[in-house]
């Protein structure tokens, strides 16, 4: 009896893995097909928009908490999973140098326009 009961959770523990597998396989095709926007994807959006309102960013994709956009800056962007990644300097120049940037903060990864909300 006790046999049978570890064989299933064995058993059961490997199809969750294959689901969780596939699963994480097609959340990532979804995102690089369709989720991750472009900056000209996004001026083709906003030029259709009244151009005096305010730009309010969300937290997250539920709407949990929202704040309204400050700044932004270009960069780079590392993906850590499917959902939240890193941000850093694409390449350090003697700006970033006199305002306290070194090469630990040049980050190997996508060319990204990076939000910042108001704190």
């Amino acid at each position: 009896m006790l046999f049978l009961v570890t064989l299933n959770a064995i058993l059961e523990f490997r199809v969750i893995k294959v689901v969780t597998t596939v699963t994480i396989f097609r959340i990532q095709n979804v995102i690089e097909r369709n989720i991750q926007m472009t900056v000209k994807e996004l001026i083709d959006k906003l030029k259709k928009e009244d151009p005096d309102r305010i730009v309010v960013m969300s937290k997250d994709s539920e709407g949990n908490s929202y704040s309204p956009l400050h700044s932004f800056w270009t960069g780079a962007y590392k993906a850590e999973t499917t959902w939240r990644g890193e941000v850093g300097l694409e390449e350090l120049t003697n700006e970033d140098i006199e305002q306290g940037y070194d090469e630990e903060d040049v980050l190997d990864g996508d060319k990204a326009l990076i939000f910042s909300p108001i704190c």
